[in-house]
């Protein structure tokens, strides 16, 4: 069989955050497993500071200018297509019309998509987060849908990784992007948090954004005196911060079917609407604690919470157990198999 290109599409970065290309990345290993297969990750994102992860996964990064907003590109203008090739984009920015013209020249389309707030021309939908099947996808055909936690996209590094916890040590992760001001009013409950400990806890606090809004975040937290914060910043590898996590403060993102793999314990909280229905999934299928939306939570509920799963042994047990059956790993493997049958590559 000819070489069969697989050609991802996302953004990430400062501006974007960095699910879309985990995501991708997490996809383009399970491509490895065939080798026949070449993958090419197009962006307007510069690799800079990304180089190891595209390299460790054969992945080829090809910078487009920054006027090629979503499907506005041409593979083939940049190296020569195969008779086999996918193209798989993880891109907000994609439209219906851009869908409808790239695939009139290259027709094999898959969607990565958490919103189902366009209309889809595509082959195949692809949504790992809980309750993905409650979502109303509008499309022009009927595509193959691969929605649910059996498809949470995990990189070698997460399925690799074996949990070592440590008492009174937590993670603490909000997602790429400006988080400062979504996680305000977080960051001043946590200083209430740590006027009214009794013991000293580490946490392991995952950083992003650009420098002002980093040192933002290390000032207002300067003042705690139980909570000691190790500030992780530019790691595409946080899985030995997550194993070592007595348990965890997250946003209901894609972290969630790492930690939740891994077997942490999980307090989550609601940073965009598209997390709405993964937060309320978590509470109802025992994987975590989640308190809804970031804006809205409030001091006395996020302290009973955080001093309940440092306390309780019992309750941290069955939340891990049952994260572990949900998630078993194999996500991204059945998702490159399912794309490849689709298209009878397989």
């Amino acid at each position: 069989m000819d070489t069969i290109q697989i050609i991802f599409r996302c953004e990430f970065g400062t501006q974007y955050g960095f699910g879309h290309l985990m995501r991708c990345i997490s996809l383009g290993q399970a491509f490895q497993e065939y080798e026949q297969t070449q993958t090419f990750c197009f962006s307007t994102s510069s690799a800079d500071g990304f180089k190891d992860l595209f390299n460790c996964t054969n992945m080829t990064h090809i910078q487009l200018p920054k006027n090629s907003v979503g499907l506005t590109f041409a593979p083939d203008r940049h190296f020569k297509l195969s008779d086999a090739f996918i193209t798989v984009f993880d891109n907000y920015d994609v439209t219906e019309e851009q869908m409808i013209t790239y695939k009139q020249n290259y027709p094999n389309l898959v969607a990565i998509d958490d919103l189902a707030d366009r209309v889809f021309h595509v082959d195949m939908i692809i949504n790992q987060n809980l309750g993905s099947d409650q979502l109303e996808y509008n499309t022009v055909n009927q595509p193959k849908l691969l929605l649910g936690a059996q498809y949470a996209l995990l990189r070698k590094n997460i399925l690799n990784a074996r949990r070592k916890k440590e008492s009174k040590r937590i993670f603490m992760s909000f997602g790429g992007g400006e988080v400062y001001d979504r996680i305000k009013g977080l960051l001043e409950i946590l200083l209430v948090l740590d006027k009214d400990l009794d013991v000293n806890i580490t946490v392991d606090f995952v950083i992003g954004g650009k420098n002002d809004n980093k040192e933002q975040i290390r000032s207002f937290l300067s003042t705690c005196e139980r909570l000691k914060f190790y500030f992780i910043e530019n790691q595409m590898d946080l899985s030995p911060y997550m194993t070592r996590a007595d348990f965890a403060v997250t946003a209901a993102g894609s972290t969630v079917f790492e930690l939740a793999y891994l077997g942490v314990p999980q307090i989550v909280l609601v940073i965009d609407k598209n997390q709405e229905i993964t937060g309320q999934k978590i509470n109802e299928m025992g994987l975590g604690t989640c308190l809804g939306y970031i804006y809205e939570i409030e001091s006395h509920s996020f302290e009973k919470t955080f001093l309940t799963l440092l306390h309780d042994d019992h309750i941290k047990h069955n939340m891990s157990m049952q994260a572990q059956t949900l998630i078993d790993g194999k996500g991204a493997q059945r998702v490159a198999d399912g794309i490849l049958d689709h298209y009878g590559y397989n």
